[in-house]
């Protein structure tokens, strides 16, 4: 090994060393003392390996210590900033990085960093979405190029955190489809805009000394946000380490309250504005795709809406399981009221983790509704969405517990305790609302097949 492969290999070690271990904001002096003993040790293991490679010219030779090779100037390590992040947080953030151009140290952790986290997403044996499949759906002036491939994406990826939240926005109307960069942009500052007027405008009449019907109005809604918020996924670190996300969501719930004095504050809006204001962490863009979603579904925000739903949902139970359809009404629970959070919130009650709720949440959002079932006695046809198909899923999943039932009070104790742990129960949504037949005619026939399909997935 000449001098100068010696310095390229001695130089080598360093950077390693430097990205196994770099020093954390404020580190103390027994930090440093190990960091020196970590140096010290990868220096007798490098000192150990180059001893034992063999030579070309002479096998029997025993190679001089790299150390001993370069002047001791040569091997002086320049001082890593404190503001590099260590690796064993994985959580890349390019703006903590200093204000000169990437060495590759930089590059490899933030590389590194970026892997990891694509991995933790890779649960549930899905295919995980890259950002050169992201970006490669965008044409050089910034405009989606496949609407169809983005929501193939959304069936079938695991997404990316930072991906995710700019996929919400077109999912939920923020952005156009065929908007461009520039048009982003301005819809960005537009809106910002016009939500802190909007902000403004009922602070304004809650600081004014008048008492009018509107301030009476507004000081109703925040008593009732004011006990909700509180409560709102509140193990989650977003709101645990930083009360002030819990002022964004309350401020956001009266605002679009405030805006939307037709319909008002629902039991529930805390749960689905939290989705939109975690995910995104964007308040001006999480409250109008909120909004996007509110007016969307509007209908079923209220009773006559709501009812409407779970008697096509009571419908699609009956073609699919008589059987179990049956035991509902033995049970008294033929209205399917005991679904109706289920329904509401999309399932965000009923996740074991936030992040199952915000995969089925965009799972029901994906899939446009498209299949009709005649309601018996109204002879209206319900139009079906993945939701309902889910809530027949998780019936469907349990109906060997639900045959065991006694009566009412089973049934809400069951449903009170419910919780989804896994994305095997939505697979098997998608599967229902794929494979459904819009012939609803030969119910016995439909409900035969569909029974013998899907006995696999029912849980002992």
């Amino acid at each position: 090994m000449t001098t100068e492969d010696q310095g390229i290999f001695s130089r080598f070690s360093w950077a390693l060393k430097q990205a196994i271990s770099i020093p954390t904001n404020g580190g103390s002096a027994s930090s440093q003392s190990t960091t020196e003993e970590k140096d010290e040790e990868v220096g007798e293991i490098a000192s150990e390996n180059e001893n034992e490679l063999p030579d070309k010219s002479d096998s029997t030779r025993t190679l001089p210590v790299i150390n001993d090779a370069l002047p001791e100037e040569t091997l002086e390590c320049p001082e890593v900033p404190t503001s590099y992040i260590p690796v064993k947080d994985y959580e890349p953030d390019l703006r903590n990085m200093p204000g000169k151009s990437p060495t590759f140290i930089d590059v490899s952790l933030e590389f590194l960093r970026r892997e990891i986290s694509t991995l933790r997403h890779g649960i549930g044996g899905r295919k995980i979405l890259t950002h050169k499949q992201w970006f490669d759906n965008f044409s050089i002036p910034g405009q989606l190029l496949d609407e169809q491939l983005f929501h193939q994406y959304l069936m079938e990826y695991e997404w990316p955190e930072e991906l995710l939240q700019e996929g919400w926005k077109y999912l939920f109307d923020y952005y156009e489809v065929i908007s461009n960069r520039d048009d982003r942009l301005y819809v960005d500052a537009v809106s910002k805009e016009k939500l802190e007027l909007l902000l403004l405008k009922w602070k304004d009449i809650i600081e004014d000394n008048k008492e009018t019907e509107e301030k009476a109005r507004i000081n109703k809604l925040i008593y009732l946000i004011n006990k909700d918020t509180p409560r709102t996924d509140r193990d989650l670190p977003f709101y645990r380490d930083n009360s002030e996300n819990t002022e964004i969501l309350k401020d956001l719930l009266i605002t679009f309250c405030y805006d939307n004095s037709d319909l008002g504050y629902i039991q529930g809006m805390n749960d689905l504005m939290s989705l939109f204001v975690v995910t995104i962490e964007d308040k001006v863009a999480a409250y109008y795709c909120f909004c996007n979603y509110i007016k969307k579904n509007k209908a079923f925000f209220n009773s006559q809406g709501l009812i409407t739903k779970l008697n096509g949902t009571a419908e699609l139970l009956l073609t699919l399981d008589w059987a179990l359809y049956t035991k509902l009404c033995e049970l008294d629970c033929k209205d399917m009221l005991f679904c109706q959070r289920w329904l509401l919130l999309g399932f965000k009650r009923e996740s074991k983790s936030f992040d199952i709720a915000v995969k089925i949440f965009t799972m029901i959002n994906c899939y446009k509704p498209t299949h009709y079932v005649e309601i018996t006695g109204v002879g209206k046809c319900e139009l079906l969405s993945l939701d309902m198909f889910l809530t027949v899923a998780v019936l469907l999943v349990h109906k060997n517990k639900i045959l065991s039932f006694r009566d009412q009070a089973d049934m809400y104790t069951w449903v009170g305790q419910l919780k989804i742990s896994d994305m095997a129960i939505l697979n098997l949504a998608k599967d229902l609302y794929d494979r459904h037949s819009t012939n609803f005619k030969d119910r016995d026939k439909e409900s035969k097949c569909c029974t013998q399909r899907y006995q696999s997935y029912c849980l002992p």
